[in-house]
């Protein structure tokens, strides 16, 4: 048995098992070796030795990891033809100790570099953070992705993905800006531009100058004021790790291209906004979604803890649904309540708070009128007292409408008509306090959700067009009204107003006009 530290890849053909359903046993031998001798004559320049496949996948090893990612690179631009259909790769990249045995190979990287490859898109070549700090990092073009949880892998692992020549992958908030015209391309051919035309709302991109350079000093100095560091974006292909950690850290972001690169698809944006605009809409009429007031799952609401000297902190994640749950895939960010408060984790790349952009795994504090922007759209915490820490307000994730004389009940497992909320799970999440009941309060199964929240909860009612009632169904779980700007407890039936809350559990449901 020997032990190396290799950069381990996995390459598959993308959409392998729609093409393989076409085509018979010889053609799909034929297949298997084509993508061999086709990523043997790619990774052989770079030192890439192949040593083994398992169906379409091939895995092999690098020396360097530097090599590797550019081998990745190539593989990812390429394409082979086949049975009159162009196929295209992908490739994900982990670096490590590696155990040969039997002329096999073992090892963590192995496993790592094959999970982060099922997330792969086609056309991409993705890495580990392992790889990304042995990458010499100016010869490299690459960006965050963002942080996953994956299978038989301890902690969240930080991905990368190297950025081929010729490609932008716009941030979602520039691929919106440019959608709505509101942005500003600076470039060091044509720094000149007039500093009162720009609002608030602009996203500004400098793009051809050095990274730490005067003339990119001096372009920002003449930014307004008003233009938070988080719209202010710099263009380059590669960066020293130093200069991109100094951008980074002031809340900036970064768009990891060429300038045609960029170019090109802030105008594939623009166009793309453009033909919505111009083409004709189909207009559907659902005779079923009309109502008086329209109840909206707004956000998560944050026990204060320690609870009843069972718990002592717990996690949720923000899904890409806007849905507040647990997943190891979609996440953006995390939200984590313990003794020393409530705090935001970032998983994604794109996450600004209070308009300074968050570097990934970054954990900050949460205070009191925060705001986080995410692609999903804003967030806002409000810091409570008493029972509840405080809670997120953002987009809602679901609805119900309600007409005049209606009554509805809100539970795990409402009556008809209901406002059904979740029943998540999410036993792993709860960190317990040490001592017999918490012990035995997990061997249970007790989650935030099943504790907070009763299948019979509370009824809502519309009595008028503006004045509506709630009152509580459960006898010991408590039903929340949060109506100008005070909690109270509802213990007998009491009036709400449009833009009140109701708080049930972890639930947040705001009283709203139906759109």
């Amino acid at each position: 048995m020997t032990t190396y530290t290799k950069t381990v890849v996995f390459t598959d053909i993308a959409n392998y098992t729609k093409n393989v359903s076409k085509i018979n046993r010889n053609e799909l031998r034929r297949l298997i070796s084509l993508h061999e001798e086709h990523t043997r004559k790619i990774f052989a320049p770079y030192g890439g030795k192949i040593v083994k496949n398992i169906g379409d996948s091939f895995m092999a090893l690098f020396d360097s990891a530097t090599d590797a990612i550019r081998g990745c690179m190539e593989l990812a631009a390429s394409k082979i033809e086949f049975a009159g259909e162009s196929l295209s790769f992908r490739a994900s990249a982990a670096t490590g100790d590696v155990e040969e045995i039997d002329e096999d190979y073992f090892g963590e990287a192995v496993n790592l570099s094959a999970r982060i490859n099922s997330k792969t898109p086609s056309g991409e070549a993705w890495f580990a953070n392992r790889t990304r700090l042995c990458l010499n990092q100016a010869e490299i073009p690459w960006e965050e992705v963002g942080s996953f949880e994956f299978k038989g892998i301890p902690d969240s692992i930080q991905v990368f993905r190297a950025v081929p020549n010729g490609t932008c992958f716009l941030p979602s908030t520039i691929e919106t800006a440019a959608q709505k015209g509101r942005y500003l391309l600076v470039t060091s051919e044509e720094p000149n531009f007039n500093p009162k035309e720009l609002k608030p709302s602009h996203n500004v991109i400098l793009s051809g100058f050095k990274p730490s350079s005067e003339a990119i000093r001096h372009v920002v100095a003449r930014l307004p004021s008003n233009i938070p560091p988080g719209q202010i974006w710099m263009n380059v292909d590669t960066i020293a790790t130093s200069e991109r950690n100094n951008w980074l850290e002031m809340g900036r972001g970064l768009i990891v291209a060429t300038e045609d690169a960029l170019r090109d698809a802030l105008a594939l944006a623009q166009k793309s906004s453009d033909e919505n605009k111009g083409g004709s809409q189909t207009v559907f009429m659902d005779l079923n979604s009309g109502g008086d007031v329209s109840l909206q799952l707004v956000g998560l609401a944050l026990p204060s803890v320690p609870m009843a000297g069972v718990i002592q902190g717990y996690s949720f994640d923000l899904l890409s649904d806007c849905s507040w749950g647990f997943s190891t895939d979609g996440v953006l960010l995390r939200v984590e309540v313990g003794l020393a408060g409530a705090h935001v984790v970032t998983l994604h790349p794109d996450i600004y708070v209070n308009g300074r952009r968050v570097s990934v795994n970054t954990k900050e504090l949460l205070r009191d009128g925060n705001l986080i922007r995410t692609p999903l759209g804003s967030i806002r915490y409000r810091a409570m007292a008493g029972q509840y820490q405080g809670m997120l307000i953002g987009p809602e994730s679901y609805s119900m409408n309600v007409n005049l004389g209606e009554r509805v009940e809100l539970g795990r497992e409402p009556n008809f008509p209901g406002f059904t909320l979740p029943d998540r799970g999410g036993l792993d999440r709860i960190r317990w306090s040490p001592g017999i009941r918490a012990e035995k309060a997990r061997q249970q199964g007790l989650t935030l959700d099943r504790s907070l929240t009763g299948r019979h909860q509370a009824l809502f009612m519309a009595h008028t067009a503006t004045e509506f009632v709630v009152d509580t169904v459960h006898e010991r779980i408590p039903t929340w009204l949060f109506c100008d700007e005070k909690l109270d407890r509802v213990i007998r039936p009491c009036k709400a107003k449009f833009g009140d809350m109701l708080i049930i559990g972890t639930n947040v449901i705001c009283i709203s006009r139906p759109l």
